[in-house]
């Protein structure tokens, strides 16, 4: 924290004088005020309005300084945010696996009591017909004994 806040105090001390900047190229930048360090390069105002510098075309003076401090931390901020995004996208990546078999689990678990109720359905409707067929059968045999007691009484009864 210290460190961000010294880097903070130096740029606003940077930007506070006037520079004069020629890049690499040759074009030169008079009056200029650092208005914001950024990953790429750098955007001023100068006398004639702003520009954005690119790193590579400042002097390796105004590389080194501040400004280049500050590209610096900027870009291992960016690292450090990049490391963090591979690390999210592969926790990410575990979870999803994760999740996807304990989904495959359950659709397994499933399956195995789909089939079981099956079974079980199977089976109780075996043992419904047998019983079905025991009692018609049972019924039929009830009848045939009392047709043959009402015909037995009958017979007793005509011979009287």
């Amino acid at each position: 924290m210290k460190n961000i806040l010294a880097i903070f105090f130096l740029f606003i001390a940077a930007s506070s004088y006037a520079l004069e900047i020629v890049t690499l190229d040759g074009k030169a930048f008079h009056d200029c005020e650092v208005k914001k360090v950024e990953r790429e390069g750098i955007r001023i105002s100068h006398r004639d309005g702003t520009a954005f510098l690119d790193f590579d075309q400042l002097p390796s003076a105004l590389q080194s300084n501040t400004v280049g401090r500050q590209r610096s931390h900027l870009l291992a901020q960016q690292n450090e945010r990049c490391r963090h995004c591979e690390t999210e996208s592969d926790e990410a990546a575990r979870l999803t696996a994760v999740e996807a078999a304990k989904a495959a689990a359950s659709e397994r678990e499933r399956k195995a009591n789909m089939e079981r109720l099956t079974e079980e359905r199977s089976e109780s409707l075996k043992r419904y017909e047998v019983e079905k067929k025991t009692r018609v059968s049972e019924a039929i045999e009830k009848a045939k004994k009392d047709e043959q007691a009402r015909a037995e009484l009958m017979a007793m009864c005509s011979s009287e």
